[in-house]
């Protein structure tokens, strides 16, 4: 099995199979914007709805200190 394993090994290392992926991938362009009051997210979010032609993605985060 070891010996097999080896010939594996060495055959995709001769095909690039290890090598440095050295694909590019596109720039994002993004923002964020954090909030600490519930108010302002709500209002924000509602008026983004509104005024969105095809999505609005949203993430949310909880940070909190461990108990």
């Amino acid at each position: 099995m070891f010996v097999w394993g080896e010939i594996e090994r060495t055959i995709a290392e001769k095909n690039g199979v290890f090598s440095q992926n050295s694909s590019q991938y596109p720039m994002r362009q993004s923002d964020i914007t954090l909030y600490t009051d519930g108010k302002q997210l709500n209002n924000q979010l509602f008026s983004d709805i509104e005024k969105a032609k095809h999505y609005v993605h949203v993430n949310f985060f909880s940070i909190a200190d461990d108990k």
